[in-house]
């Protein structure tokens, strides 16, 4: 859930000696992903609650090949309102296969399409560059940091 410089000053604060921003990434310039898949990084706003832990979508594309303590974090769309609903897995899984051949407009609120990322997309208010994402982060954690010491 780490997608700004106070969450690396906290990471840094605890012990840590870095912190990984992961999906913060996923809204960068130089992000390999489609634009739907981008613009629900954007979309989402209250972080974990918008998200689910959940193998459903590797099954929707028919690669069960992770052991079943593993899952993925991804927004929750259609395609888990469904499953969550009762709908039969065929059908679900008929929805997504369609929903693939739509491009970007697989994508959104009631999209059909995987949309993997953290809990921290709630923080995620712009595309940028990976660097000025990187220099943001590094520099709010550094004033964060100071303005706690001072405050000991």
């Amino acid at each position: 859930g780490i997608a700004d410089g106070r969450g690396v000053a906290a990471a840094l604060s605890s012990g840590a000696v870095g912190a990984v921003m992961g999906t913060r990434f996923l809204a960068s310039k130089e992000a390999d992903i489609a634009a739907g898949y981008q613009n629900q990084i954007l979309r989402a706003h209250d972080g974990g609650q918008s998200t689910i832990r959940t193998p459903l979508f590797d099954a929707l594309a028919g690669r069960n090949n992770w052991p079943p303590q593993f899952d993925g974090r991804s927004i929750v769309n259609g395609s888990t309102k469904d499953a969550d609903a009762g709908v039969p897995f065929e059908e679900n899984q008929a929805k997504f296969k369609e929903a693939l051949k739509q491009g970007d407009k697989g994508w959104g609120e009631d999209g059909r399409l995987t949309t993997y990322a953290g809990t921290g997309i709630g923080l995620i208010h712009g595309v940028q560059a990976a660097e000025d994402i990187v220099h943001e982060a590094r520099e709010s954690a550094r004033r964060a940091m100071k303005e706690a010491y001072e405050m000991m």
